[in-house]
This record gives C-alpha cells, structure tokens and sequence, in this order.
C-alpha cells in the first residue's frame, strides 16, 4: 500500500467500519489487504451472478471480475491484476448488490469485462 494518500486510506476504511460502502470496485490486492484488517464480504451466491465471471474465495463466490484493467497496473504496479467488485457484508443496503451486478453485466464489455 505504498504511496497511498493516508487521509484517503483512512476515509476509506473509516467508511466501511460506519457501514457507508454498498459496493466496492478495487483490484484483487486491495481485497486481500481489506480482509487482513478485518474486513468481510457478502456472499453473491444466491445472487444472479449470469455473464459475469465469478470471483471465490475459499469456495464461496464474493465477487465478480470487471476485467484486468490497464490502470490497476499504473496504480499497483502488477501486471494482470484483477479488477473486483465486491460488496462489504456490513453495508446498509444490501437489497442493491444484484442491480450493482445487474449494471455490470451490462457494461461489461465496456469496463473490460
């Protein structure tokens, strides 16, 4: 996480601990990393999850792969990282994950997908 603006870093989880992040996209390090501070994702398995590729984590599917976009690698600096979007089990509004995953299939091709 070098190079990360600490008020940015800070916001962020702050927002996820005060339930104010419905959903994520972050590539599959930043998704690791928030696990290893505790944080936890809603399970997208008995959501419609149709063309879109699955993401799992210890076999239960978490979130869905937006692609391997060009910028992840500019930010942190691997090459074929995967772009998530996942959505933190604490969130508020958990009755809007299936339009999140709605809108990604459509978009898909658009967002690398």
């Amino acid at each position: 996480m070098e190079g990360v603006n600490e008020s940015s870093y800070e916001k962020f989880f702050l927002r996820w601990r005060n339930r104010e992040l419905d959903a994520v996209i972050m590539p599959e390090s930043l998704y690791r990393f928030c696990e290893e501070m505790g944080g936890s994702y809603r399970s997208l398995e008995d959501m419609d999850t149709s063309g879109l590729e699955t993401y799992t984590d210890d076999g239960v599917c978490t979130a869905v792969v937006l692609g391997e976009a060009d910028l992840i690698e500019e930010v942190t600096g691997k090459n074929g990282e995967k772009l998530l979007l996942a959505f933190p089990d604490n969130s508020r509004h958990g009755e809007l994950c299936e339009t999140f995953l709605q809108c990604a299939a459509e978009m898909k091709d658009e967002i690398g997908g």
